[in-house]
């Protein structure tokens, strides 16, 4: 696991949300009402932190764009 998907999950899963590794580089969540309305997302959602992406996967990184 990549250091900032472990941060992600960790830090997810400490607010309560269902989070499992989901490859290449993602991660897979189920979030609860609160962190979804401060995140902004939905329930479930993919995440990825590389340049090839899980499908569905919206892409988090720390570069600025």
């Amino acid at each position: 696991m990549n250091d900032l998907r472990d941060i992600v999950a960790r830090s997810l899963a400490a607010e309560g949300a269902l989070v499992e590794p989901l490859e290449p580089e993602g991660l897979e969540i189920v979030a609860p009402p609160h962190v979804q309305q401060f995140l902004g997302i939905a329930e479930w959602s993919r995440v990825g932190f590389a340049s090839a992406l899980p499908p569905g996967a919206s892409r988090i990184t720390l570069d600025s764009d």
